[in-house]
C-alpha cells in the first residue's frame, strides 16, 4: 500500500504577523542603512580629496601666530634724571598727567627690542617709548606724524624715525634727544622707512616713495647711492631680515627682496597680495605682510606662501597698521582699535617636521 505525502502545516495567523512585521522593520531600516553608509562614504570622499589637494611640500603649524597681549597705552612717566623735559605740544593736544594714563588714539608705527616698543601715534602726534614690564610709557617727541611714519629700533636703545610729512629721517636716544637727523629733498623727499644696517658699515637705507627707491646715507647724511629705481612701481614699508630689506611695491603687489649692496635677490607675493601695506621678518626668515585688501596677515617663507590670518577672526585686529618682530613676538598697530596687539610666533625650530 502506497503511503501518501504528508501536508505541511499551514502556518498560523502569528506567524504571518511576526514576519509581515519584520519585513516593514527592514524596509523602513533600509533607506537608515543606506543613507548613512553614503555619508561615511561621502566624507571619507571629501577628506582624501581635501588631503590630496593640502599642499605637502612645507607643513606649517595651524598655530603659527597665536594673539597673547593687548596694549592700549600705559601709565605716564617723568623722563630720566639728566634727560630733556616733556616736549612742549601744541595748543588743545592731550597730555596724560605724570602718573596717570596715557591711551593711544591712533597708532601708525612702531618697533620693538626686548621689553621696550616705540609707538608713533598719529592722533596725539607724538613719539612714545613704552616698556610692556612696567606697563608705563613716557613722551619721547612732539613728531608731525601722518600714516606713512616709520620706525627702526637699534641695539643701543635708541631708534630711527622715518617723517615723510616733514621729508626727514631722525634718530632719537630714550629720553627724547635728537642724536642725528638726515634729509635731502632731491633723493628723499617723503621717506616712509629706514633702516639701519651695521653690516653695511653703518649706512642708513631710507625708503622714499616719491621716487620709489632706497637712498642710502653715510655716516654723514649725505646719499651715497640709490637702488631699486626701475625695479619698484611704489614703495610703502620696509623691514631688515636674514636676506637684506624686504621693500613692500603697493603698486606691484610684491615684497621685493634686495641685498645688502643694493642688488635684487627676488619678489613674493604676486599671486596673493592685493593691497600690501606693511612687512615684517624674523630672525628665521619668515616674512609677515599685511594686507590692508582682505585685513590679514600673510605669511612666507622662502617666498612662498604658507598660511593666511585673518585679521577681524584669528588675529583680533581691526586694521594692520604696521608690523614689527623682535624674538618670538610679532607686534601690530592697529589703529581702528587704538591699541598694539602682540602676538606669539611659533619658534623658527618648528617650521619643518624634524627628520
Amino acid at each position: 500500500m502506497r503511503s501518501l505525502p504528508l501536508r505541511q502545516a499551514r502556518p498560523g495567523v502569528g506567524h504571518l504577523r511576526r514576519q509581515r512585521d519584520e519585513r516593514t522593520r527592514q524596509m523602513v531600516n533600509l533607506p537608515r542603512r543606506t543613507g548613512l553608509a553614503a555619508l561615511v562614504a561621502l566624507l571619507a570622499g571629501g577628506c582624501a580629496e581635501a588631503d590630496m589637494a593640502t599642499p605637502s611640500k612645507r607643513p606649517v603649524p595651524t598655530a603659527l601666530l597665536t594673539p597673547w597681549l593687548s596694549l592700549a597705552g600705559g601709565w605716564a612717566i617723568t623722563p630720566e634724571p639728566g634727560g630733556l623735559p616733556m616736549p612742549a605740544l601744541p595748543p588743545g593736544f592731550p597730555r596724560a598727567p605724570i602718573g596717570g594714563r596715557l591711551n593711544f588714539q591712533l597708532p601708525v608705527a612702531l618697533a620693538a627690542r626686548d621689553d621696550v616698543v616705540w609707538v608713533v601715534d598719529a592722533g596725539l602726534r607724538q613719539l612714545l617709548r613704552l616698556e610692556r614690564s612696567r606697563d608705563s610709557v613716557a613722551v619721547v617727541a612732539a613728531v608731525s606724524a601722518d600714516m606713512g611714519s616709520a620706525l627702526q629700533a637699534l641695539p643701543d636703545g635708541t631708534a630711527w624715525l622715518a617723517e615723510p610729512a616733514s621729508g626727514q629721517a631722525r634718530q632719537f636716544d630714550r629720553n627724547g634727544r635728537v642724536l642725528r637727523t638726515f634729509r635731502d629733498d632731491r633723493f628723499a623727499a617723503r621717506p616712509v622707512a629706514v633702516a639701519w644696517v651695521p653690516e653695511a658699515g653703518g649706512d642708513v637705507f631710507v625708503a622714499d616713495a616719491q621716487l620709489a627707491h632706497i637712498a642710502v646715507f653715510d655716516t654723514f647724511g649725505r646719499v651715497i647711492r640709490r637702488f631699486g629705481q626701475g625695479r619698484l612701481q611704489s614703495v610703502a614699508a620696509m623691514a631688515i631680515g636674514p636676506a637684506g630689506l624686504y621693500v613692500v611695491d603697493r603698486l606691484a603687489q610684491q615684497v621685493h627682496v634686495f641685498g645688502r649692496d643694493g642688488q635684487w635677490l627676488s619678489a613674493m607675493g604676486d599671486d596673493s597680495l592685493v593691497m600690501p601695506r606693511a612687512v615684517a621678518v624674523d630672525s628665521g626668515g619668515r616674512v609677515y605682510v599685511g594686507d590692508e585688501a582682505d585685513g590679514a596677515v600673510h605669511v612666507f617663507i622662502d617666498g612662498e606662501p604658507v598660511a593666511r590670518f585673518a585679521g577681524a577672526g584669528a588675529l583680533r585686529l581691526g586694521r594692520i597698521d604696521a608690523l614689527a618682530a623682535d624674538g618670538n613676538l610679532l607686534y601690530v598697530a592697529d589703529g581702528l582699535s587704538a591699541r598694539v596687539q602682540i602676538l606669539l610666533i611659533t619658534p623658527e625650530s618648528l617650521r619643518r617636521p624634524s627628520p
